[in-house]
């Protein structure tokens, strides 16, 4: 569809005419948007089309958060990308195949909208991590979130 198209150019253009950081926002609350639309929660239109990222973020609110993890995979560093409803507590874990607590990223109250953090691949001691498979847990009142996540070398 349109939104698919949106995110291959978008993400063809990161780096060159969009910077980074600002393509990985647009591609986010495109993948949003398509999931709204795919699952129901909302109707594309025209005006979504011509509306600005922050009119766009209200459109895909519903009451569902998100996280999107990239690059995926990495080497050094990774950044989360989660988008939440409404004010609420979020909990941030990282653990390893087994199941383990490698990590907490984050723990507090955070207000309604679009967030981010990076991840060093360290662990709470603020040891390197081996490379391997990792999962990113986000935890909110009512909802939870895995990511698989790879760290190479």
């Amino acid at each position: 569809g349109s939104l698919n198209g949106f995110i291959i150019h978008v993400d063809d253009q990161k780096g060159k005419s969009i910077p980074d950081e600002v393509a990985d926002d647009l591609i986010f609350l495109a993948e949003l948007m398509s999931t709204a639309i795919a699952e129901g929660q909302a109707e594309c239109g025209i005006e979504v089309y011509a509306a600005p990222v922050n009119v766009m973020q209200d459109f895909i609110s519903g009451d569902s958060p998100a996280l999107k993890v990239t690059p995926n995979p990495f080497v050094t560093e990774t950044k989360l990308r989660y988008y939440i409803p409404e004010e609420m507590q979020v909990e941030i874990c990282v653990y390893n195949v087994n199941g383990q607590f490698i990590s907490q990223l984050i723990s507090s109250e955070k207000e309604a909208g679009m967030h981010s953090l990076e991840w060093n691949r360290l662990n709470d001691k603020s040891s390197s991590l081996q490379p391997g498979i990792y999962f990113i847990i986000m935890k909110t009142e009512g909802d939870v979130i895995t990511r698989k996540v790879v760290c190479s070398e």
